[in-house]
């Protein structure tokens, strides 16, 4: 290596003539492992701060402002495959690695979710359950569906609770006695001596 440093010019993209480090030398947005990086990302981040302005008596925003191609820059480092090693659009390679991660399981729930809405079958209770867990609008054959096993489910319900206790009694007795098992065959036989 010569003793020259290298300038930024090696990204063949076109927003890097905007960019805040062209010129620099590329090798202080690859620090050391454990150096500290907050100057480096201040670079694409700036460094601004909230004064209030007494004589105006409003807050002023004071500071470098971010790099005008931060964004950019940032996407073209999560698109490159494999590790991207260094500062790029003022994040580190961990923080990458944490917001593609976050864009996978985004893309991951959101292809699920579609493939869910095609699994729905409308105008069935577990049309409209299904609706209702994705939240998304349910349609007319499913609230029919809905509401006609809600009236089912009342109607049984109501009917056992019609039932006085005599009569439940009784009904158990009578399954216990046709049943085929041996002690309900014992007991029907003790009934009747």
């Amino acid at each position: 290596m010569s003793g020259a440093p290298e300038l930024f010019n090696f990204i063949p993209v076109s927003w890097v003539g905007k960019a805040r480090c062209r010129g620099m030398d590329p090798n202080i947005f690859m620090p050391d492992l454990g150096a500290p990086t907050e100057p480096i990302k201040e670079i694409c981040n700036g460094k601004q701060t909230r004064v209030f302005n007494r004589a105006r008596q409003v807050y002023e925003t004071v500071g470098d402002p971010p790099c005008p191609v931060r964004d950019e820059c940032l996407a073209y480092a999560l698109e490159l495959p494999g590790k991207v090693v260094g500062i790029f659009g003022g994040t580190s390679e961990k923080e990458r690695r944490v917001l593609k991660s976050n864009m996978r399981n985004a893309d991951i729930l959101k292809r699920s979710r579609q493939q869910m809405r095609t699994r729905i079958k409308h105008g069935t209770y577990a049309g409209y359950r299904a609706e209702k867990r994705l939240r998304l609008p349910i349609c007319e054959p499913c609230t029919f569906a809905y509401h006609q096993e809600k009236q089912q489910h009342l109607k049984k319900t109501t009917h056992n609770e019609q039932d006085s206790p005599l009569k439940q009694i009784m009904t158990l007795v009578h399954s216990v006695t046709t049943a085929k098992w041996p002690i309900a065959k014992d007991i029907a036989n003790e009934s009747t001596l």
